[in-house]
């Protein structure tokens, strides 16, 4: 015979521990969790870091570029003049005017200007190249924070059970264990108390006849 208590007290019991267990999972997915999320934030804040360094080189890079660039035009130009002084000098000095010096002239106005079509060029070259790295560099920089978020939110945080969600699921164990207890035990008391009720009732019956004191009978001779 099973007791309903009882079996509700086990019910109750079993219900419990597998709360607890599984809390307790809820507890460490949360915890791994928050090492993944520290992890990543961690891990993209240094990259973060290393991208800033890099447009900052290529920024110092484009103005490196423009100073050299601005220097050496600044130089060809003091060579243009002191060539062209050289030049105006030693016409004098020979005694060639007129087309020849003009011509010297002329060849010394194509070198300068040939010299400064390629310095532009060389500095419109690291320019574009530059701008082609900031450009790969923020892709990249937007790629890794997608990562990132992706990384983070391939785990998902357990919020485990509640409060309401416990007490109802104890009380539910427990009326299903006192159901379930219910269920066994009618089965031989009933039998049990139907057998001792038809027993003693059986002993209660009487015969019918009357239970007395007999009378005595005398054989008729009467005493003097």
């Amino acid at each position: 015979m099973c007791d309903p208590f009882v079996m509700a007290g086990v019910m109750v019991v079993q219900a419990n521990q597998a709360q607890e267990a599984q809390m307790a999972a809820a507890r460490a997915t949360n915890k791994a969790f928050e090492d993944n999320q520290k992890l990543q934030n961690d891990a993209y804040t240094k990259d973060m870091e290393a991208f800033w360094d890099e447009e900052v080189a290529i920024q110092r890079q484009m103005y490196q570029n423009a100073e050299d660039a601005a220097d050496a035009k600044i130089d060809m130009l003091i060579e243009d003049q002191a060539r062209r002084a050289q030049l105006t000098t030693a016409n004098l000095e020979s005694g060639a005017l007129g087309a020849s010096s003009n011509r010297t002239l002329a060849v010394l106005r194509r070198q300068m200007a040939d010299r400064s079509f390629d310095l532009d060029e060389a500095y419109q070259r690291g320019i574009v190249a530059l701008k082609g790295e900031g450009d790969a560099l923020k892709r990249d920089k937007v790629q890794r924070r997608y990562s990132a978020m992706g990384a983070i939110n391939s785990m998902q945080r357990d919020p485990g059970l509640s409060s309401t969600d416990r007490a109802l699921g104890l009380f539910s164990a427990g009326a299903s264990g006192y159901a379930m207890g219910k269920e066994l035990q009618p089965t031989g008391a009933k039998d049990i108390t139907t057998k001792g009720l038809s027993s003693s009732s059986s002993s209660r019956k009487y015969s019918g006849v009357k239970v007395g004191r007999t009378p005595r009978r005398y054989g008729g001779v009467r005493r003097p």
